[in-house]
């Protein structure tokens, strides 16, 4: 677990600058730990670093430049050269950096972002990885910058605006997340896949070192590519394992994980395997029938619901991977890192796109592929609860920016344009949450189906034969036969299971996966939000109808009608009108 925050003076002497600083000692990490703290008279850097990756990655030299990491770049190393090595490839990149010298980030494969305090210049570089998977927030004021890896600190300052952003609030609304650098306020942006935001006084200058729509086309077929890319995911593990001989990874009921599984056994690691699903769910069975068919030491984590809601969700299933990993003798002294499936299903797996949707847009028609897309995915604003005065303003919103976003990439193939618009949205925000709570998780995930190197085979290719998870099970031919000895849950109208699947088991995607407690209480939960907010005076009259909401606040607590999506897409405006965590906290999990 790694967190950034800071605050430059671009100019002159800023009054704020020390209050500020105070204000990101305080909130960087809402638990007791160690800051470890940088800078000079113009700059204050702070950072948070739980040790998961051994060194802690920050580089200043003799005349006051800093240069701090969260995550790791993974530089690529050519045949047998050394592993990668975090606080060396900082202090690599920190020389070049100092010259302005970009062109090294090239070669990074791994998941990271950087802040770089040039302090001749007054001037502070905002780095991203090639997916820009981990967040960089920032605002720029009259004559001082402040950033941060978490959107919550940023939030906890109060000269910070929090203005909400319509667009991008409705676009968190339709699609769990704005798109582009947008975020859900109006002052407050975040840095995007593969790029450098150099700010200084006479502006801010952003650099994209790395564009996945402008590779060169890969010529070889799905056999070819599946072959590459199995090679590429194990040097993608080999990268990540910095001489462990011990792995702990989850394991679910589908492939992505118990790929990652597969591979860190084939390489010889002693690998626990960890599953939080309730009993009688196929995501339950299928694990625990996977970890025996690949041989890993298998821990089935119980979930308790009123301590899940207390923790809010995914932090929940973390904490309770910490009390494991202390409590575990033969994990006494593992790093704080487990290896996550997170980015393969639609890295690989081409989920949320249909072979209608791409042929539209392979027809030129990309108006009616974005209308077909958003409909197959329901990232649409209903506009049952709005404003009539706003409902043409914000229905329009998703499709606007999901346009915009397309425009922007300068793609061959319009199918495969349709796959990079979810890689560099839907999958840079995949962990936004964790990365905001990173403070109470106290770890890191490894994450190879990230791993740029491993992603490259397959971006570069022509859409066809990637699509319902089609060419992830002719990539998944390559791993050993144990791989796919038990059933998996697939995605619904992707490649199915051959497998026999067991009777009476609750599927993920139906209804009734979830226990009936678990229902009542995110209900429960939903409903005293909803009431909260139709009682505070930060409601958003303007956007949403507060009689409308009520009445489905109403007729959901009856049990009349079901209204929770329209109650939770409300709660996203309300959220963001009273300022994100400057508000009362939720007890909804999010």
């Amino acid at each position: 677990m790694t967190i950034i925050a800071g605050v430059v003076v671009l100019k002159g002497e800023a009054e704020l600058f020390a209050r500020v600083r105070d204000y990101i000692r305080k909130s960087i990490s809402r638990v007791p730990t160690q800051i470890a703290e940088f800078g000079d008279r113009n700059c204050f850097l702070a950072k948070v670093d739980v040790g998961a990756y051994g060194a802690p990655a920050a580089h200043a030299d003799p005349v006051g430049n800093v240069s701090l990491l969260a995550g790791e770049p993974l530089m690529r190393v050519e045949g047998d050269g050394p592993v990668p090595d975090r606080e060396a490839d900082l202090a690599r990149l920190h020389e070049q950096w100092v010259r302005s010298d970009w062109s090294g980030l090239d070669r990074s494969t791994g998941t990271f972002c950087a802040v770089h305090w040039r302090a001749g210049k007054r001037e502070i570089a905002l780095i991203s990885d090639k997916l820009g998977v981990r967040p960089i927030y920032y605002w720029r004021g009259k004559d001082l910058v402040i950033f941060a890896t978490a959107l919550r600190i940023l939030e906890a300052i109060p000269s910070v605006p929090l203005d909400m952003d319509l667009r991008g609030t409705t676009e968190t609304a339709a699609f769990a997340f704005p798109l582009g650098e947008r975020t859900a306020y109006k002052d407050i942006s975040t840095i995007g896949a593969g790029q450098v935001v150099q700010i200084a006084a006479d502006g801010a200058q952003k650099l994209d070192y790395w564009r996945w729509d402008r590779l060169d086309s890969y010529r070889r077929g799905v056999p070819q590519v599946a072959a590459d890319c199995y090679r590429a995911f194990h040097s993608a593990i080999r990268r990540r394992l910095h001489g462990s001989r011990t792995a702990v990874a989850f394991l679910s009921g589908g492939l992505d994980s118990r790929a990652i599984a597969s591979a860190l056994l084939e390489q010889g690691l002693d690998v626990h395997t960890l599953n939080f699903a309730w009993e009688g769910t196929q995501d339950y069975v299928f694990a625990s029938e996977a970890a025996k068919a690949l041989g890993s030491r298998h821990h089935q984590l119980g979930v308790d619901l009123k301590q899940m809601y207390a923790f809010r969700g995914r932090v929940y299933n973390q904490t309770l991977v910490t009390q494991l990993l202390e409590s575990e003798p033969n994990l006494r002294g593992v790093r704080r890192v487990v290896w996550s499936g997170d980015g393969g299903s639609v890295g690989v797996g081409h989920a949320y796109l249909n072979r209608d949707t791409v042929r539209i847009a392979q027809n030129g028609q990309t108006d009616a592929a974005i209308d077909a897309f958003l409909e197959f995915n329901r990232n649409v604003v209903n506009h049952r609860i709005l404003k009539r005065s706003m409902v043409d303003t914000l229905v329009a919103i998703p499709r606007e920016g999901m346009r915009e976003e397309l425009a922007r990439l300068d793609c061959a193939d319009p199918g495969r344009a349709l796959h990079l618009f979810l890689m560099l949205n839907d999958q840079r925000r995949h962990l936004s949450s964790f990365f905001e709570n990173s403070d109470i998780d106290r770890m890191e995930f490894q994450l190879p189906f990230y791993d740029a190197d491993f992603l490259e085979p397959i971006l570069r290719s022509p859409v066809e034969g990637f699509l319902r998870h089609e060419f992830y099970m002719e990539w998944l031919r390559h791993f050993p036969p144990a791989t796919l000895a038990a059933p998996w849950q697939a995605y619904p109208g992707h490649v199915p299971c051959p497998l026999p699947m067991p009777a009476g088991l609750r599927y993920q995607w139906e209804k009734t996966f979830f226990p009936e407690d678990f229902v009542a209480e995110s209900k429960r939960s939903l409903l005293h939000d909803v009431q909260m907010f139709l009682k505070s005076s930060h409601f958003p009259d303007t956007i949403i109808s507060r009689q409308r909401l009520q009445v489905a606040r109403l007729l959901t607590k009856l049990g009349i009608r079901n209204y929770d999506y329209l109650l939770k897409r409300a709660l996203v405006y309300c959220r963001y009108a009273a300022g994100g965590t400057r508000a009362v906290p939720l007890t909804s999990a999010e």
